[in-house]
């Protein structure tokens, strides 16, 4: 009796270490068979047997790695991004996840992020590796100059365009724009720069500042321009991005200045298998000068909007809401609100059609209801007391086509068409214009 218990302990303890043997021997089966799967471009299969190797307890950096550069062939792009996530805290792995982060990025179009992973991947690699090289020509090919800067590192965007415009329409504040009834050349300009004050994309102070112009050659009553700059906290959490902080932009119409516009904005950010998921909010308080005082108030914008990458290019689709409560305009015997309600509706597509070439539609519907009934009174003394409703379509294509790694040739048609039940806001415009874009 005693020597039948024997055999079945030696028994049991040969079950017990052979049964791990044969289960790693079959992990390391299905890894195989997923490389070699790989290795024919036959991605889904090849996910398939990395994922199973992983539940059967593979955990390995060589797994995760595969895993990532699977699903980024795939154009599975959360997925890419959560594997290589898991390998960067790991010293001997750091430098190529980060590197393969910069490229979901950049696939992405979230350039900023895309320099900021190849800038830690530059910064991780040893300094003779290929993988040093590879990263510091990402940020050379991204922001021209950045790879060799000392310092703090701004990224630099210039514009300048000359266009046709067939109807001017008076706008410093979107709220009262109206019928300009002349058409008129014009020029445009328009700078953006930004840096880090501390930190980076994940984990960093930003700031950025900017202005745009726009003159008209013969209707300079019609002249805009404007000056901003924010502060913004950067922190990533997992697969959110989070972006809040202050902001100031200053306005002027017609060479002199209109309004100063303080704000706070925050935006939230999750990217997702294929797709990304953004929220926005911008709360703002309108200080217009003397002679536009009736528009001083509050507005909230909010949007939200998702995001899918497609073969060569992207599609957004998004939902706007903006409220205002303003001071409005009451004088003698008239009042005019201008403190609509806003929802808006749109939709862009951006695609690569050929090396080089970039090209973007955008369509959007906005309905703007106006809560007061305005009050006017007519050439033969009669009053009309109705609430104002505006409808607008906006539809406008862009294209571009890079003639060097930093510098841009694009053109655009932008088409608007404002239908309101006051005449004096019914309109609609045609722009056409072009220029050169660069980047430093």
């Amino acid at each position: 009796m005693r020597s039948q218990l024997k055999l079945w302990i030696r028994l049991l303890l040969l079950m017990m270490t052979i049964a791990p043997a044969l289960a790693m021997a079959e992990t390391g089966d299905l890894y195989q068979s997923g490389v070699e799967a790989f290795k024919k471009d036959n991605y889904h299969q090849a996910l398939e047997y990395f994922r199973q190797a992983e539940a059967q307890g593979n955990k390995t950096p060589n797994l995760y790695y595969n895993i990532g550069a699977t699903c980024y062939k795939m154009g599975r792009y959360r997925e890419a991004e959560d594997a290589f996530q898991r390998l960067v805290n790991d010293p001997g792995w750091r430098a190529l996840a980060l590197y393969n982060l910069g490229l979901i990025a950049e696939a992405t179009d979230d350039r900023e992020a895309a320099v900021d992973y190849f800038l830690r991947s530059r910064d991780a690699a040893d300094p003779s590796s290929r993988m040093k090289q590879k990263a510091a020509y990402k940020v050379e090919k991204l922001r021209p100059g950045m790879s060799r800067a000392a310092g703090r590192q701004w990224y630099v965007l210039l514009s300048a365009a000359g266009g046709y415009d067939d109807n001017a329409v008076l706008a410093p504040d979107d709220t009262i724009a109206q019928v300009g009834e002349e058409a008129d050349a014009f020029t445009d300009l328009y700078a953006l720069g930004s840096t880090y004050l501390a930190g980076n994309f994940s984990d960093g102070t930003r700031f950025d500042a900017g202005g745009y112009a726009r003159f008209y050659a013969d209707q300079t009553a019609y002249n805009s321009a404007a000056l901003f700059a924010d502060f913004s906290r950067n922190r990533q959490y997992d697969f959110w991005h989070l972006r809040a902080g202050p902001g100031v932009e200053v306005d002027f119409v017609d060479n002199a200045h209109y309004a100063t516009t303080p704000d706070f904005k925050l935006a939230l950010t999750h990217s997702f298998e294929d797709f990304r998921f953004k929220v926005d909010n911008e709360l703002s308080w309108i200080a217009a000068d003397d002679a536009y005082d009736y528009l001083s108030g509050l507005r909230n914008r909010c949007s939200v909007s998702v995001t899918r990458w497609i073969a060569d290019g992207r599609l957004a689709a998004g939902y706007e809401f903006e409220y205002n409560d303003r001071e409005n305009l009451e004088r003698e015997n008239e009042f005019y609100s201008y403190s609509p309600l806003r929802h808006g509706f749109y939709t862009k597509f951006a695609y690569r059609p050929a090396s080089g070439w970039r090209l973007e539609l955008q369509a959007k519907y906005r309905q703007s209801r106006y809560p007061d009934a305005s009050r006017q009174i007519n050439a033969d003394g009669s009053v009309t007391r109705k609430k104002r409703e505006d409808d607008r379509f906006i539809f406008s294509i862009r294209t571009g086509y890079a003639l060097t790694g930093d510098l841009t040739l694009f053109a655009e048609y932008y088409r608007t068409d404002n239908d309101s039940n006051f005449p004096q806001y019914d309109y609609t415009s045609n722009q056409f214009m072009g220029g050169l874009e660069k980047t430093f």
